[in-house]
């Protein structure tokens, strides 16, 4: 302890905040690549190209300058083939997973397990325009028989999952609402258990209180 303000003072043994970060960065790019420019944009193209192996899919595009990527796993390609896909769709987004503050949106239908995912979308924005590409793009990824849908594909135009006449549950969110509507029109909305409470909770907060 006698020596502890040289040790302090040593900065092979105690590095400075300078070292530690570029020591970060340099382990962060060689394990996930550039995290900024040009160079990061060409890693996750890459990243999303490979991927797609083994039955997942994915893809990349940019809507202005907005990225989206929408991903359906071989797993959630099987979830799609459960005659209940077609009854209740979820979709809640979370954000603040990231540095960039990227919005990650589920897709989810309910089955006797509970929720199994079916999609994920990944956005830079949470603008309408975006989220609704984000759809457009997954639509892209699914088959014809997605969302428990029978009929065979050569029976059908383009793809149009069952999930048009089924209930979609979303989240207090007037973007993502709008988004979904603008993809499946026939679709029937309403707001999930959770921001059902949550709004009644606020209705009950702002009335105006009877005085008798």
């Amino acid at each position: 302890m006698d020596m502890f303000y040289q040790v302090c003072g040593d900065r092979a043994v105690c590095p400075d905040v300078q070292w530690v970060h570029r020591l970060y960065k340099a382990a962060f790019e060689a394990e996930f690549g550039p995290s900024g420019g040009r160079k990061m944009a060409e890693q996750l193209e890459k990243t999303v190209s490979e991927y797609n192996v083994g039955g997942n899919k994915a893809s990349l595009i940019h809507v202005g300058n907005d990225t989206v990527i929408a991903v359906c796993s071989a797993f959630m390609q099987r979830v799609h083939t459960l005659p209940t896909a077609g009854q209740t769709c979820f979709l809640d987004s979370s954000g603040n997973v990231d540095r960039y503050n990227c919005r990650v949106f589920l897709v989810m239908i309910d089955s006797v397990a509970g929720g199994l995912p079916v999609g994920v979308l990944i956005t830079t924005s949470e603008s309408e325009a975006v989220v609704t590409a984000a759809l457009e793009e997954y639509k892209k990824l699914i088959s014809s028989d997605a969302f428990g849908e029978e009929e065979p594909a050569a029976k059908r135009s383009r793809v149009e999952p069952a999930v048009d006449n089924g209930i979609c549950v979303a989240s207090d969110d007037e973007v993502s609402n709008t988004s979904h509507v603008n993809v499946k029109p026939n679709c029937n909305d309403t707001l999930d258990r959770f921001h059902s409470s949550q709004e009644a909770y606020k209705l009950l907060l702002s009335a105006t209180p009877i005085r008798g």
